[in-house]
């Protein structure tokens, strides 16, 4: 029996040993082991923790630079990729920010220069550039840039699009022109163009408001824009000019009168419109640059006087006597200028409020019209002296006349005022008030008395008997 079990156990042994070499043979292959790559740059495989290796395009935009400017005085370290070691670069969230490469003998700016675009300052003052890439124009942060002391002779006009930008250097260059396109700037606090060969300004300088110093020195500059010259007119902005240069107030009074012309068609002012100089226009009077100082419209069939009468700047007198104008427009406030408005029996109903904003007036004779009150601004005249409104249908005068410090004479006779104004004791200068030929209704003050007395206050025979003062 145990013969016959011998190879029966054989022959199932082999048979185990023979599905295990099976199961060998259909299992996949071991996955083959990478071959580790070598680092050229670091053959030895040493791990440095303080090394950025990624070079951002801040610091490609740089390093352009300054392979661009063989000589240079930059002292970069072009190893240094943070740029930390880096004078002059300013980082904020490893972004530049700030770059000052003032006097470091660079010549050529690359257009790279536009790749830092979180940039703020950028001051290049004093190298010996003479052209600056429109690639500049993608600096979309910055505020402050300073160009000042190189050999420029114009600008690109993409420079527009930086709308951030406060102040612009561009002194001791070369420039001749400047692009229209600078107007666009509309953050513009400080723009230096001293030094230059300009010639011409763009008036769309005129648009940046917020300009609070225009530096236009020593170019060759004879006519500056009337809309330039309103920066410093009408606002805050300081304009630092030759005195040679002024403004263009010629074409800008033409402008103005051409319309005065049109808006009466039925005028009998015989002006000829061609002549755009004025000078055969009559009723006018001219200072030495050509621009109109006088204006006399008495009698020349004027009924309507435009907004455009506000662009007389420099203008120092007005006649409007005799004319049927009844309204006088509120632009009028803009000619600061003025020292002498006379509209006599011009059947004027209402004053607008703005010839307040006359700061310079000295002579204001309204008289024979048809005014029933006055804006209270008439009392921020600091220099009139003379105010005649007699023949009028006043019925109160604003308590701001207390104001008029200046006030030497004032005509308010044959209105419908009830009481002579307190507002008059308080004035200094006064030496004359025509009153009479109104209602006086009740007794004078003490003070007002003394007026009469001392013959200040001119009264009539009636008003006398009601003011109960004493006999002079």
């Amino acid at each position: 029996m145990k013969n016959n079990l011998y190879p029966f156990t054989l022959f199932i042994f082999s048979l185990l040993i023979l599905q295990t070499a099976c199961s060998k043979d259909d299992a996949p292959p071991p996955p083959e082991e990478e071959e580790e790559k070598e680092n050229p740059d670091n053959p030895d495989g040493i791990v440095d923790p303080n090394q950025d290796p990624i070079e951002s395009a801040d610091y490609l935009a740089l390093k352009a630079l300054y392979e661009a400017n063989d000589g240079n005085t930059l002292g970069w370290n072009l190893d240094d990729p943070s740029m930390s070691s880096w004078q002059g670069v300013g980082q904020e969230n490893e972004r530049v920010v700030r770059l000052d490469a003032e006097d470091k003998g660079l010549k050529t700016l690359v257009p790279e220069i536009g790749s830092l675009d979180m940039l703020e300052e950028l001051n290049l003052g004093s190298n010996q550039f003479e052209s600056i890439p429109a690639a500049m124009g993608q600096l979309g942060k910055l505020q402050y840039l300073r160009l000042q002391e190189n050999q420029l002779d114009s600008i690109p006009l993409e420079l527009s699009d930086i709308t951030t930008l406060k102040q612009f250097g561009l002194a001791n260059n070369r420039l001749k022109k400047i692009p229209d396109e600078i107007g666009s700037l509309i953050n513009l606090e400080v723009l230096n163009l001293s030094d230059n060969e300009l010639v011409t300004l763009p008036e769309t300088i005129g648009n940046l408001v917020n300009l609070t110093l225009l530096n236009i020195k020593n170019n060759d500059l004879a006519l500056i824009s009337q809309k330039i010259c309103d920066l410093e007119e009408n606002g805050s902005t300081m304009i630092n000019k030759d005195n040679r240069a002024r403004c263009d107030l010629v074409s800008v009074h033409y402008e103005a009168l051409f319309a005065l012309y049109v808006a009466n068609p039925g005028n009998t002012l015989g002006w000829d419109l061609a002549d755009t100089s004025m000078q055969s226009w009559t009723g006018l009077t001219f200072f030495p640059d050509g621009s109109v100082s006088q204006l006399r419209l008495a009698f020349t069939g004027v009924t309507h006087i435009p907004k455009e009468i506000g662009d007389l700047k420099g203008l120092e007198s007005i006649d409007f006597g005799d004319l049927n104008i009844e309204y006088i427009a509120p632009e009028i406030g803009n000619l600061t200028s003025l020292e002498t408005l006379s509209a006599p029996y011009a059947n004027i109903k209402e004053l607008p409020a703005e010839i307040g904003n006359l700061v310079n007036l000295r002579q204001l004779s309204l008289d024979n019209n048809q005014l029933k009150e006055l804006p209270e601004e008439l009392g921020h005249l600091p220099k009139l002296e003379g105010l005649n409104l007699q023949d009028n249908l006043l019925e109160s005068i604003p308590d701001s006349f207390s104001n008029l410090v200046a006030l030497h004479s004032v005509a308010l006779s044959n209105n419908k005022l009830s009481q002579v104004p307190e507002a008059f004791i308080q004035l200094p200068e006064l030496t004359s008030i025509y009153f009479e030929g109104n209602p006086l209704a009740s007794s004078l003050s003490t003070a007002l008395c003394d007026l009469y007395i001392s013959g200040v206050l001119a009264l009539d025979t009636t008003q006398i008997a009601t003011s109960g003062c004493p006999t002079p």
